[in-house]
C-alpha cells in the first residue's frame, strides 16, 4: 500500500502544479517568489541527503503525525459514520492547507491534506500518508537533480516557471490513478471503519 501511496503523492504534486499554471500562469505572490528562492538556495548548498531529509521526510513525519494522526483522529472519534469521517478528512485539510499560509497553493495542499486523509482513514494507519507526503515534497528535490545546474540560472527561481508539458501531465495522471486504485485494491480488507492508529 505504500508504494501506492506514493505514487498517489507524487502524481498529485504535478497535477497540483500543472493546475496552478493553468489558472494563475507564471506569476507568483511575493511571498511565494521569496520562499521558491530560498528552497532552491538551501538545495544548492545543502548536501542532497540533507536536503531530502529537511524537505520532504521530516515534514511528512511531523504533519502526518499532527494533521492525520491527531486532527483527523479527534474529529473522526473511535468508531464513526463515513459521513463522520469524511467530514473530519474536509476538516483538517482545510487546517493543513491555511497551515502553509500560501494562498495561491491553498487549493492544491488541500487537495493533498484529502488525499493524505482518505489513505489514513482507508489504511487505518498514518504509514501510507507519511509515504505519500514525502514522496509529493520530494518532487521539487527530483526536478532540481534532474534540470542540475539550469534549475539554479533560471530568471524566476521556481519549479513552477513554465508550463508543464503535455506528457508529464499525462504521466502524473496514470501515475495517480494507478496509486489510488492500487491502494483501493492493496486496503480492500481493511478500508476505514477506525481511525489511524
Amino acid at each position: 500500500a505504500t508504494g501506492a501511496a506514493a505514487l498517489a503523492g507524487g502524481g498529485l504534486f504535478f497535477l497540483g502544479a500543472a493546475a496552478l499554471l493553468a489558472v494563475r500562469g507564471t506569476g507568483m505572490s511575493a511571498e511565494a517568489e521569496a520562499l521558491s528562492r530560498r528552497l532552491f538556495g538551501f538545495m544548492r548548498d545543502t548536501p542532497p541527503w540533507q536536503a531530502a531529509l529537511l524537505v520532504s521526510v521530516v515534514p511528512a513525519l511531523v504533519e502526518e503525525t499532527f494533521f492525520r494522526g491527531w486532527i483527523l483522529t479527534a474529529f473522526a472519534g473511535r468508531s464513526s459514520p463515513a459521513g463522520r469521517r469524511a467530514f473530519a478528512n474536509v476538516a483538517q485539510a482545510a487546517l493543513f492547507a491555511l497551515f502553509h499560509m500560501l494562498p495561491e497553493r491553498m487549493p492544491q495542499t488541500f487537495a493533498l491534506g484529502l488525499l493524505l486523509g482518505w489513505l489514513t482513514i482507508r489504511s487505518r494507519s498514518i504509514l501510507p500518508a507519511v509515504v505519500g507526503h514525502a514522496v509529493h515534497n520530494a518532487m521539487p528535490l527530483a526536478l532540481v537533480a534532474w534540470a542540475g545546474e539550469a534549475a539554479f540560472d533560471a530568471e524566476l527561481v521556481s519549479p513552477l516557471s513554465a508550463a508543464l508539458p503535455t506528457e508529464i501531465v499525462a504521466a502524473a495522471a496514470v501515475a495517480f490513478a494507478a496509486g489510488v486504485g492500487a491502494f483501493v485494491v492493496a486496503t480492500a480488507e481493511s478500508a476505514g471503519s477506525h481511525p489511524p492508529r
